[in-house]
């Protein structure tokens, strides 16, 4: 066993075989949720749905041939919908600039789609490949490229076709609303929709990303060793609970230590703060549910830049889900360390 001081993160820590060692014997596990835990993939696929009612409405010559051929919203249906106007390569993009929140995703392909549709009348059959594009050419990461997007927005959106937006920074543009409005109608359902998939919701179609039995014996094994488990996502904490109470695991996580996007969009408020912008990559939604631990004794369990750059401005532990190039950009050259999946967390933990 070595003991090793990382002097930038100012904190002494135990690596054993590449296993992380608690000196207090405590540990507070922080689990961000889609991804991790939960399938991201009912989340994606509103954001592809609500990209896609924005198109119809900036593309009103082409809306009959997109509701006809592309925008058929049916389970079946959405791998085709999202390979054309929200293609992998266009997520990935989103997640290396730090983009966590799926409103900020359909945020972000609302204003190009709005930008789009001042130097065309005619939607690209080609859709997501501009977008992406488009998306690459814009500098920043997290908050510093949402603001980026919303001058954007302000010279582009609101001439062709979406409502008018004002500069007040405290509160979200009406675009971002409307953005927001939508996709929680797309995800939570809607009575008056046509399509039984929306009149249902996206929501109705959560699963676990884990076996639940391999879950629950996991977390059991972990609670022994009586580490404490805590959730910070960008959800709404209804969308967060909601599955975790139905597969049985909401009974492991301290109560007390979970922070949604709810928590966040209060404090902002109560603050005065402009909006999202608590949100990650700020530490806010980790470092709120840490209290009575040292930094050296919370590790950060997440599947994205933004997970990792909360992480490390906190100086909490992180352990990345997924594949390691995707946190490369932010590695900053140290070593991060990166499991396929939360069924591999025992090998790390001694």
């Amino acid at each position: 066993m070595a003991r090793k001081y990382d002097g930038r993160c100012c904190r002494w820590y135990c690596i054993r075989d590449g296993r992380v060692m608690n000196p207090m014997n405590s540990l507070l596990l922080l689990f961000d949720l889609d991804g991790v835990l939960l399938s991201e993939e009912g989340y994606l696929d509103t954001v592809a749905i609500t990209m896609s009612s924005f198109a119809k409405q900036y593309f009103p010559e082409d809306s009959e041939r997109l509701a006809r051929e592309i925008f058929v919203y049916e389970p079946e249906s959405m791998d085709d919908l999202r390979r054309f106007i929200f293609p992998h390569k266009l997520l990935d993009a989103m997640r290396t600039h730090a983009l966590n929140s799926n409103w900020d995703k359909a945020y972000a392909g609302t204003v190009l789609l709005g930008e789009l549709a001042m130097h065309s009348k005619e939607c690209p059959r080609d859709l997501g490949t501009v977008l992406y594009e488009r998306f690459l050419t814009i500098k920043g990461t997290g908050q510093e490229l949402l603001r980026r997007l919303r001058q954007i927005e302000f010279q582009s959106v609101s001439e062709a076709g979406a409502e008018d937006v004002h500069g007040n920074a405290l509160v979200p543009s009406p675009l971002f609303a409307e953005v927001k409005r939508r996709f929680q109608r797309f995800y939570l359902g809607d009575d008056a929709a046509t399509s039984p998939l929306l009149q249902k919701g996206l929501i109705g179609y959560e699963r676990l990303l884990c076996d639940r039995t391999k879950l629950l014996q996991l977390f059991t094994m972990l609670h022994k060793r009586q580490y404490t488990f805590g959730i910070g996502t960008g959800r709404p904490r209804k969308e967060a609970l909601y599955p975790l109470e139905r597969s049985g695991l909401l009974a492991f996580f301290d109560q007390n230590r979970i922070c949604t996007s709810d928590d966040v969009l209060a404090r902002e408020q109560r603050d005065e703060l402009m909006a999202y912008s608590l949100a990650k990559p700020h530490p806010y939604t980790y470092e709120s549910i840490t209290q009575g631990y040292a930094a050296n004794q919370v590790v950060v369990i997440g599947d994205s830049p933004a997970d990792l750059l909360a992480a490390r401005e906190a100086k909490f532990h992180f352990i990345g889900i997924g594949k390691k190039d995707a946190f490369q950009v932010f590695s900053q050259g140290d070593q991060v360390t990166v499991i396929d999946s939360v069924e591999d967390l025992p090998i790390l933990f001694s």
